[in-house]
């Protein structure tokens, strides 16, 4: 879909790319099914456009930084895109953690220790 918006106008294929950007994380994190996943994350990024927007902006800028320096910026911006998605990823739908704790077998800890 994003191909073929953006050969019609290329506002609209970027409107696109912002819009399903989260359907890979959906997919893997929350394991919807990846129609479900598309019309989650098309939901969401709806809702946070603008804020959004600034951001792919920054980081379009910053790419373009990293083209002029024959690739060596990429060394900080490829870092920066990861660990921003991963933060705008949890402050949208924010991250299951589930937290098991077991009591430690005091049987075997003490025989352990027995000389």
């Amino acid at each position: 879909m994003q191909t073929m918006a953006n050969a019609v106008f290329s506002i609209l294929g970027l409107y696109l790319a912002i819009a399903f950007s989260m359907t890979t994380l959906l997919i893997c994190e929350k394991q919807l099914q990846p129609l479900n996943a598309i019309l989650t994350s098309f939901r969401a990024v709806n809702r946070k456009i603008l804020p959004l927007v600034g951001f792919n902006l920054i980081l379009g800028v910053l790419f373009f930084l990293s083209i002029a320096t024959m690739g060596l910026a990429l060394i900080w911006t490829l870092p920066f895109l990861f660990n921003l998605k991963g933060i705008i990823y949890r402050e949208m739908f924010g991250i299951g953690i589930e937290v098991s704790v077991t009591e430690p077998d005091d049987e075997a800890g003490a025989s352990h220790f027995d000389a």
